[in-house]
């Protein structure tokens, strides 16, 4: 099994990797220390950075390790976790913000609820940048967990708790899930529900993050980064569950985008068409309310107006991605390509 050889000793230790961090990782280590309950020991692993991450890190009395080459988000959080020797790991990201009670209540969720072996929390409403992208890539995410059930089958890496037993039970983390940020932490929760483990998604363990959008990053991150490798990790674990990014009420928007065009079309030839056009719009409308009114109360009608044009535009390019995913998939079965075949990753922590 892989993992520290010695027992691990009480207390948690923050795993951080940053890869060019330097913008951001002063003012998330700096929350990590400031917090009421601090971790008992920090680790920052810099992924082959090439600016000041790793002195940033050294300044805030971090314990660095440096990987030779950038090897992923994955790779990263596994080789701080084999230095870390406590019973729990607490896992962030270099663009996070923690609120001074995020680790309290993460521990505290585990003390109350000793048959889950990890729990994790959401972004808060609150982000960084102010502008369009950042704020409402922002908001759909933390609309997404508060919305999830409790009982988790997925993880999270930017909030995320867990015993480092159970994490080292499973593996860890799976580098062949991941291209940088992908869906390793994803298929970590996959994998802990399989051997039996509970995950527990709690809504008040809240971050920041400190990450800046721009449009392009945007659909990037939820083309390539999520909906494309989410896709083909559903396929290849025969995992599926209607939460979190595949709940009904986004399948039926996606459903009401790609209808609306068509009923549109169909009214050039007869008029009763735009009718079914009205009726899917307000479809799309009541499916996405929550979204729509958060937006709404967070920047008025100039974040409410792109946002209802966004998230028709998310609709119709998730759907691309999920179809692309399933391709892929289907053509690595036929292929049986190696890059696809599940190794196991064992790390020696002397």
């Amino acid at each position: 099994m892989p993992g520290p050889i010695t027992a691990p000793a009480p207390g948690v230790t923050a795993v951080v990797p940053a890869y060019n961090a330097a913008v951001t990782l002063d003012a998330c280590l700096a929350a990590l220390s400031a917090g009421a309950c601090r971790p008992t020991a920090l680790v920052v692993v810099d992924d082959a950075s090439t600016d000041d991450t790793a002195a940033i890190a050294a300044r805030h009395g971090a314990r660095v390790l440096r990987l030779e080459r950038r090897s992923g988000a994955a790779a990263a959080r596994n080789a701080g976790a084999a230095v870390a020797g406590t019973e729990l790991l607490f896992f962030t990201d270099a663009d996070v913000i923690v609120r001074p009670d995020t680790l309290a209540r993460a521990l505290a969720t585990l003390r109350r609820h000793p048959q889950y072996g990890a729990v994790f929390g959401s972004y808060s409403a609150e982000t960084v940048h102010a502008n369009f992208s950042s704020v409402y890539k922002n908001l759909v995410h933390h609309l997404t967990h508060q919305a999830a059930r409790p009982e988790a089958t997925t993880f999270w890496g930017a909030a995320g708790l867990i015993r480092a037993d159970v994490f080292w039970d499973v593996g860890g983390f799976d580098a062949a899930d991941t291209q940088g940020a992908d869906v390793e932490d994803v298929a970590l929760g996959y994998r802990l529900t399989r051997a039996g483990y509970r995950i527990r998604l709690d809504r008040e363990v809240q971050v920041t993050h400190a990450k800046r959008y721009s449009l392009r990053s945007l659909v990037e991150s939820d083309l390539l980064h999520r909906a494309i490798p989410w896709t083909r990790l559903m396929l290849r674990e025969r995992i599926y569950r209607r939460d979190l990014n595949t709940s009904d009420g986004g399948l039926a928007s996606a459903l009401v985008v790609l209808l609306w065009p068509i009923s549109l079309a169909a009214g050039a030839f007869d008029p009763r068409a735009w009718a079914a056009s009205a009726v899917l719009l307000v479809c799309y409308l009541a499916l996405n309310r929550r979204l729509f009114a958060a937006c709404a109360r967070h920047g008025g009608v100039r974040l409410l107006l792109p946002a209802l044009g966004m998230t028709a535009l998310y609709y119709v390019y998730a759907t691309l991605g999920a179809l692309v995913g399933l391709l892929l998939h289907v053509r690595a079965r036929g292929a049986a390509a190696p890059s696809l075949v599940r190794q196991e990753v064992r790390y020696d922590p002397s």
